[in-house]
């Protein structure tokens, strides 16, 4: 997210760190709301590993990916 915000040309803010217990409160407060994207179903999802076998994807597409730091190294 840095190299993003570094990229943008925005101020790089504070990053703080926010116990699971509060996130997980404001989920189910989305849930009760129904208002915005923080919900149990995002925060359970968030918990999940989220990385696939970026063998397959070359294999399915013949797109070699790039970390986002190098995509973005020519443009800092």
């Amino acid at each position: 997210m840095l190299g993003f915000r570094r990229w943008l040309g925005v101020n790089l803010g504070r990053l703080i760190k926010i116990p699971l217990i509060f996130i997980k409160i404001a989920a189910k407060l989305g849930d009760f709301l129904k208002i915005g994207p923080i919900n149990s179903t995002a925060y359970n999802m968030s918990l999940q590993p989220n990385i696939a076998d970026k063998k397959d994807f070359i294999d399915f597409t013949s797109i070699i990916p790039r970390t986002c730091n190098k995509v973005l190294q020519p443009n800092l």
